[in-house]
């Protein structure tokens, strides 16, 4: 669906402080109405504070956060049924149910109580819906937490770390439920270390480090970097001589090795070219892998002090 260009969720100059220990440095960006954002870096980035100070469980230490165009410090109780929030740790009394726990907040959030059972059902937990949490596995628990977040429809939902937790089938259950919600036009506001959610989930993404977000890029651009970083590594049956220069002819960068054995990195498009001129080159290849970048590889050769975006 064609997303909107409202601005919906606005950081103007958003600051948080913990004491002296600053945890997220000046942050300005802006999410559309009916975008999916997704936030990654490594833990301690700043991730879970911008998420929580969105809730309003935090406060801005300096600058504001604006949601419609409205100081989220200076909003009314209703802003908070704009959103659900789902923490990075779920927590729930072991001697409820898990039909009572789902109920409790569908009737808090004011939602029908038919919407029990069909979101139990989605979650895979409806055949083990009057079982006692405490009887749950960790993977079940947090399924029941994915049925919380999503028994009411909200306008925008932020999740925590949503797949840190989750089994296999919360983790498939969790990426279809924001895929029928983004084609309701909802926002989705997540944070996350796992680059496969933000590949498949987000219309952009952030990278956070060390408190600063260090750039924004679309799903296509980062997974161009990724690809770009993305490293080739080719075992050979026997010596070429003059390998490094074969690679580079073909439009590839020799990263490291030898004759016999090399990684090299190039853009998709020429990496089979490239493997056809070391075969020209009287190679016999054995063995190919490829090695997706590592954090540290995107962050220094993509990321690295490059600023705010939005």
């Amino acid at each position: 669906m064609t997303r909107s260009d409202e601005r919906l969720i606005v950081f103007e100059n958003f600051e948080k402080w913990y004491g002296s220990i600053q945890a997220v440095k000046p942050l300005n960006l802006a999410i559309k109405a009916g975008e999916t954002f997704a936030m990654l870096g490594p833990n301690g980035s700043g991730k879970s504070t911008i998420i929580r100070s969105l809730a309003r469980l935090h406060f801005p230490t300096r600058g504001r956060i604006l949601v419609k165009g409205n100081d989220i410090s200076k909003a009314s109780r209703e802003y908070n049924a704009l959103f659900s929030f789902m923490p990075q740790r779920i927590s729930i009394p072991g001697y409820l149910t898990a039909r009572e726990v789902v109920t409790l907040f569908a009737k808090l959030r004011g939602t029908t109580l038919s919407r029990v059972d069909e979101i139990l059902e989605m979650v895979e937990l409806h055949d083990d819906a009057d079982r006692l949490v405490r009887e749950f596995s960790g993977g079940m628990v947090q399924r029941i937490g994915l049925a919380v977040t999503f028994v009411s429809e909200a306008e925008i939902y932020l999740l925590d770390e949503p797949t840190l937790n989750l089994d296999p089938l919360g983790v498939k259950r969790l990426r279809e439920l924001i895929t029928r919600l983004r084609e309701k036009g909802k926002t989705f506001v997540f944070a996350s270390h796992i680059l496969e959610d933000a590949l498949q989930l987000a219309d952009r993404i952030g990278i956070l480090v060390n408190g600063v977000m260090v750039g924004v890029s679309t799903r296509e651009d980062f997974k161009a970097a990724i690809a770009e970083e993305t490293s080739v590594r080719v075992t050979l049956a026997r010596p070429v001589d003059g390998i490094a220069s074969v690679m580079d002819k073909a439009g590839a960068r020799l990263v490291s090795g030898n004759s016999t054995s090399f990684s090299f990195k190039a853009t998709p498009d020429k990496r089979l070219s490239v493997i056809r001129a070391v075969e020209a080159a009287g190679g016999i290849v054995e063995e190919i892998h490829t090695d997706p970048p590592s954090w540290e590889t995107l962050l220094t050769e993509h990321y690295e002090m490059k600023g705010n975006g939005s």
